[in-house]
């Protein structure tokens, strides 16, 4: 059946190439672009991680009938005093999830996960629950990093097992998949410290 997905833009193109309308899907995945000239439209769908749950980009566009782009679209007929329905779209999404234990795999609970582009773009975090679990759900299918902050007991640790984030790992997720990322800390290997004052300091 799939879940109803809410705040995914629609628009309407005329065939002038212009927007005539365009509408935001409800919470239960419906929507309604209203007061449309009589004519045929090609009409797109326009998704983001941020509109399917409280994620940004990527975004995934497709045209009716799941169609790449506008010039492959199917046309759709606006006739006067009606509702065209059935112009319907099904995003594909999958998550990602994983577990983050110290060295001696004793799950660690509170530990702060975040999830990044590949661009660098933080998307979201979360933390890991009390068996040391964490998951992002309803992502688009693309490829993540993922960074974990443990705290001053533990390094900063990319996936996978990677200290910056030009060296961290990709995860791909897929349409209907889980992509899978754990981590095993490592202890804070050191410190700097010391003191900083003018030339007149005591």
């Amino acid at each position: 059946a799939g879940h109803l997905l809410p705040s995914v833009n629609v628009a309407a193109y005329g065939p002038d190439g212009l927007v005539y309308g365009s509408a935001d899907t409800a919470t239960d995945g419906t929507y309604t672009i209203s007061s449309l000239p009589v004519q045929s439209y090609r009409v797109r769908f326009k998704a983001s991680s941020l509109s399917i749950t409280t994620y940004s980009t990527p975004e995934y566009i497709r045209w009716y009938d799941a169609k790449p782009d506008q010039d492959s679209a199917n046309l759709v007929a606006v006739t006067a005093a009606a509702t065209t329905g059935g112009i319907n779209m099904v995003i594909p999404l999958g998550s990602l999830a994983g577990t983050v234990t110290d060295k001696g795999g004793i799950p660690l609970s509170g530990i702060r996960v975040l999830l990044h582009t590949t661009s660098a773009d933080q998307l979201a975090y979360t933390l890991t629950d009390s068996i040391g679990q964490y998951s992002f759900q309803n992502l688009l299918p693309d490829n993540y990093k993922v960074l974990i902050e443990p705290g001053n007991a533990y390094l900063n640790q990319w996936y996978s097992n990677k200290y910056t984030f030009a060296d961290a790992a990709a995860v791909t997720v897929v349409d209907k998949g889980q992509a899978t990322a754990n981590f095993v800390v490592s202890p804070s290997a050191g410190k700097i410290g010391g003191t900083v004052k003018n030339p007149a300091g005591a």
